[in-house]
């Protein structure tokens, strides 16, 4: 795996023994300081498990197995810890919701809908994004030759994209998702809409691609809540640059699987999650934190509807036992 300071990779010649570097697993580490440990403010975040999960192309979920889902080595996963959740950008698709700059939400990806990046190639979206009946659990393996963009903000050229895309592409391979989720058995969506993504090769990270923190966070302790996606803007065709909007959390599901949160508004326009915008962050970060922590998966809401501003979104570090055992993401920080 190839990073803007270097590389990881396995050892094979002296091209990795520099000075920044160290040795770990057979692995070739170069970063440019030792991961920083965040203090997470406490209580941590009840787990919920997945005990049924879909795989796609057509295969047996096995609890046992890494199901070919390439998790991160404990040395690449040092790496995403040291980059992660962190941008140029002071803390400071969607409507009514403001233009992003490039890099500053390094880790929001274009996959049809909105996703995550969370490794250099594992991406979160939404389930239902990649089922074709997701009340019932039904796979769509066409979703398999999805492109996945990244790297920039614009997906297509218009006034607000004068100079057209500025994303590299990347396929996916496979996806993972689960149902018959013991807080809601039966049904594919509530308490469950989030899926995996496997990319083809990995991405190199830089100022513009960059993962996203993942933590057991209590949401009671979030602070610089905002939303992001390229959803469709007031019903009017999906948007072609990348929006985000600055949210508040309005209550956590009584199963803690989710959480509603609520658009703030924009001047005098009330602003809110589209279709679309399905699959991408509602992130956050917490008092004294310096790096930026993904809160949710956007899963639905009220069709655009911005006189109903509330929207439900996957709580993710509810499930984060469940994603570093997937991929190999695994925060290191401390919880008091």
């Amino acid at each position: 795996m190839r990073t803007a300071t270097g590389c990881i990779g396995r050892y094979s010649n002296e091209s990795c023994a520099l000075e920044s570097g160290m040795k770990e697993d057979d692995l070739c580490v170069l970063i440019k300081q030792e991961p920083f440990i965040e203090v997470l403010p406490g209580p941590e975040m009840l787990q919920l498990p997945f005990y049924n999960v879909t795989v796609i192309p057509n295969a047996t979920f096995d609890a046992t197995s890494d199901n070919n889902f390439k998790p991160l080595t404990s040395s690449e996963n040092m790496y995403v810890q040291s980059v992660c959740g962190q941008t140029n950008y002071p803390r400071a698709r969607i409507v009514n919701g403001m233009l992003a700059s490039r890099g500053q939400f390094p880790w929001v990806v274009d996959a049809w809908c909105t996703g995550v990046l969370i490794s250099p190639r594992h991406v979160l979206t939404a389930l239902h994004c990649a089922s074709r009946d997701p009340i019932n659990c039904v796979p769509d393996n066409s979703f398999i030759r999805t492109t996945v963009n990244f790297g920039g903000v614009c997906r297509s050229k218009n006034s607000e994209c004068p100079n057209g895309t500025d994303m590299k592409s990347v396929k996916i391979s496979r996806v993972l998702y689960p149902h018959d989720t013991p807080v809601n058995p039966h049904n594919c969506i509530k308490d469950s809409d989030i899926a995996i993504l496997l990319l083809e090769e990995d991405i190199e990270f830089n100022d513009y691609v960059k993962p996203i923190c993942i933590g057991k966070l209590d949401p009671n302790n979030l602070v610089d809540w905002k939303s992001a996606g390229y959803g469709q803007i007031e019903n009017k065709g999906y948007s072609p640059r990348l929006r985000y909007i600055n949210t508040d959390l309005w209550k956590v599901s009584d199963s803690k699987a989710e959480i509603f949160t609520r658009g703030i508004k924009n001047g005098n326009k009330t602003t809110t999650i589209c279709s679309g915008d399905s699959g991408g962050p509602v992130q956050a970060s917490f008092n004294q934190s310096s790096r930026t922590y993904l809160a949710g998966i956007h899963s639905r809401g009220n069709a655009c509807d911005s006189t109903n501003p509330y929207y439900v979104s996957a709580y993710v570090p509810a499930f984060a036992d469940w994603i570093c055992k997937i991929t190999g993401v695994c925060a290191w920080n401390l919880i008091v």
